[in-house]
C-alpha cells in the first residue's frame, strides 16, 4: 500500500444521516483524512494500487503524485492541474514550470485551509 493523494468530488449534504465524504469512499480500505472544500475534497490515504487505478480511472478525480514531492510539474502535469484546479474553482496561480508537488501540495491545502477534518494530517502534508 502507498501514500496516494487525490482531489475528488464531494458526496453527502453533511447531516448526520448523510455526512459529508469522499466520492469513491467504497474504495478505500484503509484510514484516510480529507481537507474539506466547498464542491470537492483533498483526500489523503494509504491505498493498494489496484484500488488507486480504479480511482483514477474516473475523469472527477485529480491524483497528486507524492512519490516526487521535490520534483518540478512537467507541462503534461502542468496542463492537467490547471484544467482539474479551474473546473473546481481553485486558483492556478503560482502553478508554474518550476512549481513542485509539494509547492502544489502547500498551494491546495492553502486554499482549503478553513476545512480541516484531519488537522495533525494535514499539517504533516504541508510540512513534508
Amino acid at each position: 500500500m502507498a501514500l496516494r493523494c487525490f482531489l475528488v468530488p464531494v458526496i453527502g449534504v453533511g447531516t448526520k444521516t448523510d455526512p459529508r465524504r469522499p466520492k469513491y469512499v467504497q474504495a478505500l480500505s484503509g484510514d484516510w483524512a480529507v481537507i474539506d472544500g466547498t464542491s470537492f475534497m483533498l483526500l489523503v490515504t494509504e491505498i493498494t494500487e489496484a484500488n488507486a487505478l480504479l480511482l483514477q480511472a474516473n475523469t472527477d478525480i485529480l491524483l497528486l503524485d507524492l512519490s516526487a514531492l521535490d520534483t518540478a510539474l512537467g507541462p503534461v502535469q502542468r496542463t492537467r492541474i490547471t484544467t482539474g484546479f479551474s473546473s473546481r474553482g481553485l486558483s492556478t496561480t503560482g502553478v508554474s514550470p518550476t512549481t513542485t508537488w509539494r509547492a502544489l501540495l502547500r498551494n491546495i491545502a492553502g486554499q482549503l485551509q478553513t476545512g480541516l477534518v484531519d488537522t495533525e494530517l494535514a499539517l504533516h502534508i504541508i510540512t513534508i
